[in-house]
């Protein structure tokens, strides 16, 4: 009708990684439902990425960094499990810079860095060329594009490096250590010609081995992160429309716990209540009360 055409083609994933064609996931993500719910009930648009990203650079963004820092982490995606709600306390993150390393930085094969992370101590590979080219994640390899980085810098084509990080993630090398072998030995002259002794060089090849078989690339860490900043948002600017979607959400599931969790958060984050049940008042679902300070 409009007289406009595409051309499409449909390519499977083998060969759209040999072409390196770019691919798109579709993940269904329950919070991003949550989100768009908290949004409507408060009457505005959800923003964009480019909203957000000012929204939480401003003045008024520094709450939403807060509700981290306090552990008021319901909710927010990559945030909520007990462990990860501690880590947010004490890395109190500042930015979605930042917010994206925690996501990337708290998968379980970055371990033993993790708490020299969360400390914010000064990090070095030990060799200064090489913090250089990391600087983008800390000098740490934190993201997928960290070991493309490393790699690329061992003289391998940046065309070859994403293979082998995907390689490293399916266990591929680990089914055939011969290749892995190979390619450390062809990257191991490109290290010696660049620091000048085999120095070090063990020791980060176990890290880039360590890290492709769990490393977010930046882009995945940036959008999940969002996805909780979002809502971190809303908590610090909208509590009870925040609450009372989300008390509303989980109970539609049945799951009696988190409505439980919920409520304790509300009361002891943002000094909000748990209306009392009473005659003439419509308790078939929950409903905010900002002039008695409760959601009944």
């Amino acid at each position: 009708s409009t007289g406009k055409s595409v051309l499409t083609a449909c390519i499977e994933g083998t060969m759209s990684d040999h072409y390196k064609y770019l691919k798109t996931d579709l993940l269904i993500v329950d919070v991003v439902g949550l989100t768009e719910a908290i949004w409507d009930r408060i009457g505005l648009p959800s923003p964009s990425n480019t909203q957000l990203e000012v929204m939480l650079a401003s003045e008024e963004g520094k709450k939403a960094w807060e509700v981290y820092a306090n552990g008021y982490t319901l909710c927010i995606n990559q945030c909520e499990k007990e462990g990860t709600r501690v880590k947010c306390m004490k890395y109190k993150m500042k930015n979605t810079a930042e917010l994206s390393a925690f996501v990337s930085g708290i998968r379980p094969a970055f371990g033993s860095l993790i708490n020299h992370f969360l400390n914010r101590k000064p990090y070095t590979t030990g060799v200064p060329q090489l913090d250089e080219v990391l600087k983008d994640s800390y000098s740490y390899m934190l993201y997928q594009e960290s070991i493309m980085a490393y790699l690329n810098w061992l003289g391998i084509n940046m065309k070859e490096t994403y293979d082998i990080v995907k390689k490293i993630s399916k266990k591929v090398f680990m089914k055939h250590p011969e290749q892995m072998e190979a390619l450390k030995n062809q990257c191991r002259p490109q290290w010696l010609s660049k620091v000048g002794s085999m120095e070090g060089f063990e020791e980060t090849w176990k890290v880039m081995n360590d890290a492709g078989s769990y490393a977010f690339n930046s882009a995945h860490a940036y959008c999940v992160g969002n996805d909780g900043a979002e809502i971190a948002y809303t908590k610090a600017h909208y509590p009870y429309e925040t609450y009372e979607v989300c008390l509303n959400w989980f109970d539609k599931k049945k799951n009696k716990d988190k409505v439980s969790l919920l409520k304790e958060e509300m009361k002891k984050g943002f000094g909000i209540e748990t209306g009392k049940l009473r005659f003439g008042l419509d308790n078939r679902q929950f409903t905010l009360d900002k002039e008695n300070h409760c959601i009944n």
